[in-house]
């Protein structure tokens, strides 16, 4: 694994080995409290998932997954959420 820290940007890059023992994720890329972004190795993912984005900092927050392969053509997903919001 290979870590990297921007500390002036709140910045988090990380790169992960295509091994059995670590677990799917390929890179990671945070910004504390604000963001994520994790790049997963296709071959590892069952469901065919290479990429999940989440946006904390917003007031909606929202949450982004693409993929690969996969035998129903799902290429993307999104969910928009407010943690503020009431229930009905």
């Amino acid at each position: 694994m290979i870590r990297r820290r921007f500390p002036y940007e709140f910045k988090l890059i990380e790169h992960y080995e295509s091994s059995l023992n670590f677990n799917h994720w390929k890179k990671m890329i945070r910004i504390d409290g604000r963001y994520r972004k994790l790049y997963f190795y296709h071959h590892r993912q069952k469901d065919g998932l290479i990429l999940r984005e989440e946006f904390f900092d917003r007031p909606k927050n929202k949450i982004i997954e693409q993929y690969k392969n996969r035998p129903d053509k799902l290429t993307y997903r999104s969910v928009t959420f407010s943690p503020d919001a009431e229930l009905n």
